[in-house]
């Protein structure tokens, strides 16, 4: 069968996709007088200017929640319903947009997310260990996950590994940093209007972000670890991601990339906690939540070449009680209160 190409004419002004205004177009596609196919499609741009990441030319600070996609009665299904609640809730407290972390989510949700205004990050679920000899099934597998999502609007990034899983001796090993870089390359070539990450929160290759996990508690202890970071990237091409790993893996070094703080928080509230936990010390009620919050933020605020950041997490998962939403999604935290508190950061 031949690839038949046309041409489409847009009538007026062209409107762009933003999380603020995710305009789409519909599309209609007859073949003879009985086969029709309904579709849509959106105009937008993700980007980099100098330190910061943009959105159709406009600096954008990225404000996201980590979100493994578990959900009440139907684990890791969901139904259309489920979906909306998150994405309400999402929106709501004034966050633009959510990290699906390990998982590779229902086409229904990035439906959702384009029409309703939320970008979101593509991750590749991390293999359990490394091997040469499955590469090219992994190259295969990824390739298939990057085209599936690649004309959505809102996606703006690819994650091709976390926290080095599966690549645990990244940060020597040359063998599995080439193949993380060969995973990047591999994803720009595919998708060269998007931005993707080597390896999020630590012993980054080749990336188009700095991305840095950390789940220290305190304004005083996130001050302490960033307060030089900007100097030793500047002289050493590499400086330290949190309190145990490094920015970039061993022969890899910063070149100018955004950077973000990519997991953190991460909060317990004391209440919540007989049957599971958060990282470090519960919060004493809500209040204590938001006051532990704004420390965190206040401290990432601090450093102007932080340009955003994903809170962990969007609802607990089981054992882990650090969620905004409770397992079946009651409100744990209010929207209206968060939003006010995200304002400000």
């Amino acid at each position: 069968m031949s690839i038949q190409e046309f041409e489409l004419l847009i009538p007026g002004e062209l409107k762009l996709w933003s999380t603020e205004t995710p305009h789409l177009y519909d599309l209609e596609l007859c073949i003879g007088s009985a086969d029709k196919v309904l579709s849509y499609f959106g105009f937008n741009d993700v980007g980099i200017r100098g330190k910061y990441i943009t959105l159709n030319e406009k600096e954008t600070y990225l404000k996201f929640v980590l979100d493994q996609g578990y959900f009440w009665g139907g684990d890791l299904t969901a139904t259309y319903e489920d979906f909306m609640i998150d994405i309400n809730y999402l929106k709501a407290a004034g966050f633009n947009g959510v990290r699906k972390h390990e998982k590779v989510e229902s086409k229904l949700f990035f439906y959702l997310a384009d029409r309703y205004g939320l970008l979101n990050w593509v991750e590749y679920p991390s293999p359990h260990l490394f091997d040469n000899n499955k590469a090219d099934v992994l190259k295969e597998q990824w390739t298939n996950i990057i085209k599936e999502h690649m004309s959505h609007p809102s996606v703006m990034a690819y994650v091709c590994y976390n926290e080095s899983w599966g690549v645990h001796q990244i940060l020597t090993d040359t063998d599995q940093q080439k193949f993380t870089v060969e995973l990047y390359h591999l994803t720009k070539k595919i998708d060269p209007h998007r931005l993707a990450i080597s390896n999020d929160g630590w012993e980054h290759t080749e990336s188009d972000l700095l991305t840095v996990h950390n789940y220290q508690e305190t304004y005083e202890e996130l001050v302490k670890t960033y307060e030089n970071m900007e100097s030793d990237l500047k002289t050493k091409g590499n400086t330290t991601a949190n309190e145990t790993r490094k920015a970039y893996a061993e022969g890899y070094k910063y070149q100018g990339e955004p950077i973000l703080i990519t997991e953190f928080a991460g909060i317990a509230i004391d209440h919540n906690t007989s049957d599971g936990w958060g990282y470090g010390k519960a919060a004493i009620g809500t209040e204590g939540f938001l006051a532990k919050l704004e420390g965190q933020l206040k401290a990432i605020k601090k450093f102007d070449f932080f340009v955003g950041y994903c809170i962990t997490q969007l609802s607990d998962v089981y054992q882990e009680k650090n969620g905004l939403l409770a397992h079946d999604r009651s409100i744990k935290i209010d929207p209206k209160e968060l939003k006010a508190l995200i304002s400000k950061y």
